[in-house]
């Protein structure tokens, strides 16, 4: 098992060109996501809207709890396998901790609602959201694994086919009039689905598919997931707490108008999650001598494609916000330019999360998320009920600096440089990580206009 899980050192040739393909293609589908979020607030209005992510959010803690890290790890292991054997290992991994997983907690779901008797939108809603943590972890587990062997045309090929799904389902209910809570909850489980049976049917193109899954979970897939799930699982919490604590002690609407502003600030996030997944297969395959450079340059990058839609997002929000979503939602300004500082912020902390799972280190990923956690529910439990909805976008700002520091720290000692000798090597990266980006964006442009890109 050693050797099907050798390390390779060597970077390959064209691990730049599909490390960027990930990034744009993930970039994509956070973009399409966002007519669907306005389409949301403006049919569905702030109560239900509130309690529409009461139910998505709640779904994707359970994914996070259920996925036990296996994601991450699946996409460690498949970038290190030197076999086609091995291979098949991490695919038959991949479905059956997706499988045992998904149905799991989306029973678990189901009886949380029946004890507690909250069930908005009507019984039938909860019994079609009980099938999101099976299709999401399946999609998510094959789409890492692909991640993992830098097969870009199989990841783009499931991100943007099963976001457009979601879209074009949403769509269709709007234009006919039917879209309601219910319907909001169809349309998601769908897409869902539709990425799942994507992946799937890329694992019958491989072959994989064909091969018993009941065969066991290779010991170095699972010591990689139990270190990564404690900072994955805390790391969610502390992006969802904040609504899960605004759902008990406020009103529905309250939550609405608050997830209104985190839906347009998580597009920051959104942006930090594919820098994240870029960042760890890119950064296994650097040598050990190159990895401060690559570590610093990737923190650049973070900052250079957060810092520009954080600082719109928050001069501009008192025009768009009215506009876009309607007076119902003019509470969200405030909110907005509160939550964009924070995004950016966790947007850092994505990226130094995926720079510690490539340098092979996920527990001090998970040491730093929970000192956050501790930070979030303490703030939490303060501010909402006595300040409201700012409350809980002044904690999140608070929690993720505390969050960032821990990690910045972490990653400046594996690689061997102190923590301001890392912030300041990051700041010398950021004109030359901007001008190759630049570069590489033309060079780009004159290839599909049929010119000839410039060398250099």
């Amino acid at each position: 098992m050693a050797t099907a899980f050798a390390p390779k050192d060597r970077a390959a040739p064209s691990s730049s060109r599909a490390g960027l393909v990930l990034f744009v293609t993930q970039i994509t589908a956070a973009m399409m996501n966002l007519p669907i979020s306005v389409i949301l607030a403006r049919v569905l209005g702030p109560s239900d809207l509130g309690h529409y992510q009461f139910i998505y959010r709640a779904s994707l803690i359970a994914v996070s709890l259920g996925c036990y890290g296996y994601p991450h790890a699946l996409a460690w292991a498949s970038a290190r396998s030197a076999s086609p054997a091995a291979d098949a290992l991490i695919w038959r991994a991949t479905l059956r901790t997706a499988l045992l997983a998904g149905v799991a907690m989306g029973l678990i779901s189901l009886i949380v609602s029946v004890l507690f008797k909250y069930h908005p939108g009507g019984m039938l809603a909860w019994l079609i959201i009980a099938l999101f943590p099976m299709f999401n972890l399946l999609g998510a587990n094959i789409v890492n694994f692909e991640r993992g062997k830098l097969h870009v045309r199989e990841v783009s090929i499931i991100r943007l086919a099963q976001t457009a799904i979601w879209l074009l389902v949403t769509v269709a209910f709007l234009i006919s009039g039917t879209l309601s809570l219910l319907a909001a909850v169809i349309a998601l489980v769908f897409s869902q689905a539709v990425g799942a049976i994507l992946g799937l049917s890329v694992g019958f193109r491989h072959k994989y598919a064909l091969t018993p899954i009941l065969e066991r979970t290779p010991r170095a897939i699972t010591d990689f997931a139990s270190k990564a799930f404690l900072g994955i699982a805390v790391r969610d919490l502390n992006v969802y707490l904040d609504q899960m604590v605004i759902a008990l002690f406020l009103p529905p609407a309250e939550l609405g108008v608050y997830a209104v502003s985190v839906s347009l600030t998580a597009t920051i996030g959104l942006l930090s999650s594919p820098i994240t997944n870029t960042v760890q297969p890119l950064l296994q395959r650097a040598p050990v001598s190159a990895r401060p450079s690559a570590v610093a340059a990737a923190l650049a990058a973070a900052l250079l494609v957060l810092s520009a839609p954080a600082l719109l997002l928050a001069v501009l929000a008192p025009v768009y916000v009215p506009w876009v979503y309607g007076a119902a939602y003019s509470q969200s300004i405030e909110l907005i330019q509160v939550l964009a500082i924070a995004s950016l912020i966790d947007g850092l902390n994505a990226c130094s999360h995926g720079i510690l799972l490539g340098l092979g280190r996920p527990s001090k990923s998970s040491v730093s998320a929970v000192v956050g956690l501790v930070c979030t529910a303490l703030m939490l439990a303060a501010l909402v009920p006595t300040v409201g909805v700012m409350g809980a976008a002044v904690t999140s700002v608070v929690a993720y600096a505390v969050v960032l520091m821990f990690m910045l720290k972490s990653i400046a000692r594996e690689v061997d440089l102190s923590t301001i000798a890392l912030v300041l090597r990051t700041a010398r990266s950021m004109p030359y990580v901007a001008i190759r980006g630049i570069r590489g964006v033309r060079s780009r442009t004159f290839n599909r206009r049929g010119g000839v890109p410039a060398r250099g």
